[in-house]
């Protein structure tokens, strides 16, 4: 993989010029993707890639040196960053699955202690919440996480931040930062917060480094593919009607994820993205954490082990 890695480093950088599928083939043709980058035009239009992936490929190489991608793969292994890659076994089943225009990434950058992908669930929601909808996110993280689940959010003020901060707060709690790019982290206020959930749980992203410019919003919606396809359900805590929360659940009903919601209280905002989550998105209302767990159960969406027996110390990666 080492010798290989740069090359996939290069070709990240125009991931939406390069589908999975058709990695997939480059490497069935060519064995690596250090043999791809070598190989000449000719070749590659006569094993049937067409004139536009070969065009993006040319202008790749033109516009970076692979010299570049052997300086991040070396930064990437001092830093314990691990990279998953779309051919890896490690790469998550959930995310080979997702159907979405973009697809599923080519590799994730990953870094922390824990690294199982099963019994996920994501909580999310605005940045600008009530104090109830703070105190709700933290306290159902924290029950979720005393029952076995990974809590899965985007550690971005409000909803987010709530949630990691509960999944912490329970005694084995573990989860996921998903994040439109690796580095820097964002909101940098966050950064202790991410150092805390690497101990026991993963700082996750498809990009290495931000993206400027109009790439930059696009980032955060591509991103929510990730975040409901590794999760068995997604939870929504408070938004309105309109804007990333919604876009989150959009994606979590194209992949037949269940969404939760919570019963507002006294919130027009909050009502308004309420409303318009059962009208439209199949919402499940729930008003606490109690009858959240009983749609859990009647969904058959329970964790496949109960928190006893699990043994943290031996689910943790040591690298």
């Amino acid at each position: 993989m080492e010798a290989d890695l740069p090359y996939w480093l290069a070709i990240n950088q125009r991931s939406s010029a390069f589908s999975a599928s058709t990695i997939a083939l480059a490497i069935a043709r060519f064995g690596s993707l250090q043999n791809l980058w070598n190989a000449n035009t000719d070749m590659l239009l006569k094993i049937g890639f067409n004139e536009t992936t070969v065009s993006n490929l040319v202008k790749l190489k033109r516009d970076f040196s692979i010299k570049d991608f052997e300086k991040l793969s070396n930064e990437l292994k001092s830093e314990h960053v691990n990279v998953i890659r779309f051919i890896d076994k490690e790469y998550p089943r959930q995310l080979k699955e997702i159907r979405t225009v973009v697809g599923p990434p080519l590799m994730i950058f990953v870094k922390g202690k824990y690294r199982k992908f099963s019994d996920c669930v994501a909580i999310v929601g605005t940045r600008n919440c009530s104090f109830y909808g703070r105190t709700t996110a933290r306290h159902i993280a924290r029950r979720l996480a005393d029952k076995g689940y990974t809590i899965v959010s985007g550690l971005a003020r409000g909803v987010d931040e709530e949630a990691h901060c509960g999944a912490l707060e329970s005694r084995y709690g573990r989860t996921f930062a998903i994040l439109p790019w690796f580095d820097p982290i964002y909101p940098d206020e966050h950064s202790e917060l991410a150092a805390d959930i690497e101990k026991r749980g993963a700082r996750i992203s498809e990009n290495y480094t931000k993206s400027f410019g109009k790439l930059t919003s696009s980032k955060f919606v591509e991103r929510n593919r990730i975040t409901s396809a590794i999760s068995n359900f997604v939870i929504a805590i408070e938004t309105d009607a309109d804007g990333g929360t919604i876009r989150q659940l959009e994606l979590a009903n194209l992949q037949n994820k269940p969404v939760f919601v919570l019963i507002p209280k006294d919130n027009e905002r909050a009502q308004r993205g309420f409303n318009h989550i059962i009208e439209n998105l199949n919402g499940i209302p729930f008003s606490n954490a109690e009858e959240l767990f009983e749609h859990i159960q009647s969904n058959n969406l329970e964790p496949s082990a109960k928190l006893s027996e699990y043994n943290l110390n031996s689910q943790l990666t040591l690298d």
